[in-house]
């Protein structure tokens, strides 16, 4: 819901709202099983839902731990990742969500914590690693318009590619004359231009 800017709003009102991004730092144990994406979950609080239901309001991606900043949404699928896939320091994961409701209840439950799956007791620092996980908000119309963008785009490129197939056909018609006119002025080139002369081709000019 949009604020209504014009209205007198009490103290502390624009410190409710809620961001729409938000970096979660995630500590795993680098010697220990199933610690992958999935077992995450219930610290964001998602894990009453399964991975079907999930992927109905949220998109998972993953990049490299060097990226600051999301892909564009046009490319998340290239970026695509498994919720069963293992934690790794050099990857960090991007949770996409397309649900306002869904979003608030993941970002209130995780609040100012971090995700830590390391066991209690003398855990070699070795084995003590973090990843971050960052939560997105997109609006419905964000997608509508990347797909409207998308679809503009795939327009434009066919267009140019039945240009550049029209320039072809003309390039190369011209071409062949040129190259039949070589050949008839001196057979010897008839070879290098892959041509089949005529005895027409080598009658001279009239």
């Amino acid at each position: 819901m949009t604020p209504d800017w014009h209205e007198p709003h009490g103290a502390g009102f624009f410190d409710n709202l809620v961001p729409v991004t938000k970096r979660i730092p995630v500590w795993f144990q680098g010697d220990r099983d199933h610690q992958t994406i999935g077992a995450t979950l219930p610290w964001l609080g998602l894990d009453t839902a399964d991975c079907e239901h999930l992927n109905q309001f949220c998109y998972l991606v993953r990049t490299s731990h060097t990226r600051n900043n999301l892909p564009p949404l046009s490319a998340l699928s290239t970026f695509w990742a498994a919720w069963d896939e293992d934690l790794s320091e050099v990857t960090q994961y991007h949770l996409v969500m397309f649900d306002w409701g869904a979003y608030q209840d993941v970002y209130r439950t995780i609040a100012d914590d971090a995700v830590n799956m390391i066991d209690d007791g003398d855990i070699a620092e070795i084995h003590r690693l973090q990843t971050f996980i960052t939560i997105h908000f997109f609006e419905p119309s964000d997608v509508v318009e990347t797909i409207g963008s998308l679809h503009r785009s795939l327009l434009q490129l066919r267009e140019d590619h039945e240009e550049l197939l029209r320039r072809f056909e003309r390039y190369r018609e011209y071409t062949s004359r040129v190259m039949e006119w070589i050949a008839s002025h001196d057979p010897t080139m008839a070879g290098p231009l892959d041509l089949l002369l005529r005895p027409a081709d080598l009658q001279p000019e009239q």
